[in-house]
């Protein structure tokens, strides 16, 4: 039992080495999020414009930082409108957001510093780990430095790549893959680990009941389930040979 379960835990990992580190880029519109994005890949990924509300539907591309994939996901600016396609855009915003495994949430360097406070507050109601990010900091006056400081902010400046060193470093951290044990078997496949999940329930159940007076049929229906479940990762089980094993071996109430 306990092997299944590190094998079910072991998804968690597993899942971010075979399809990246899902990373949202977001905040209000036209702060940079697609310069950001840019910046980040090296290469004109997303369009960028002074207009606001420009980007209208998701944009996806991935870099590997040390040897760890990093999915990074530019989405719509986060504001209200009466236009319809960029209220859809907003709505996926929100929803990559809930989905993701780390927030970049970026500001403006002259945004209003009240209004910055609403959306960190926002943001850290949030259960989704995230790195603050103020763009075009070469703006910043030093008291404003120090104010986002304080909030342990990332001051960058997405258009002149500067501070992309110190963002990778906390991209890094905030993941900590470090400690992976590579010689150790990861799940990777959901369908795996929710075969591993049934089988688990249904071991549970043989152990709950085997002390108990419930006739062997109950329990083997039960170990049929486990190897079932168990052949769904490993391919066909013969389960005959093995029942019979098991009640030849152990004295099973009848």
């Amino acid at each position: 039992n306990k092997v299944l379960q590190r094998l079910i835990h072991s998804f968690e990992v597993g899942n971010v080495i075979k399809n990246g580190v899902p990373v949202v880029i977001a905040g209000k519109p036209n702060v940079g999020k697609s310069t950001l994005l840019n910046a980040l890949l090296n290469e004109e990924r997303a369009i960028v414009s002074e207009i606001a509300g420009t980007t209208r539907d998701t944009i996806e591309d991935e870099i590997k930082i040390n040897g760890v994939v990093f999915r990074f996901i530019d989405t719509a600016g986060i504001r209200e409108t009466a236009d319809v396609i960029e209220a859809k855009g907003v709505e996926r915003t929100l929803d990559k957001m809930k989905q993701a495994k780390l927030i970049i949430y970026m500001v403006d360097a002259q945004e209003d510093a009240a209004e910055v406070l609403v959306q960190l507050d926002g943001l850290k109601k949030q259960s989704i780990p995230y790195l603050f990010i103020v763009n075009k900091a070469e703006l910043l006056a030093a008291n404003q430095k120090e104010f986002y400081h304080e909030h342990e902010a990332l001051l960058i400046s997405a258009k002149e790549k500067v501070g992309m060193d110190v963002l990778e470093t906390a991209l890094l951290e905030k993941v900590n893959l470090s400690n992976i044990n590579t010689s150790e078997t990861l799940v990777t496949n959901i369908r795996h680990v929710e075969s591993l999940r049934q089988t688990q329930n249904s071991l549970n159940r043989v152990l709950e009941n085997i002390y108990n007076p419930v006739t062997s049929d109950f329990l083997a229906m039960d170990i049929k389930q486990a190897l079932h479940y168990l052949g769904e990762i490993t391919g066909t089980v013969t389960t005959d040979d093995l029942l019979e094993n098991i009640f030849t071996k152990f004295c099973i109430g009848k």
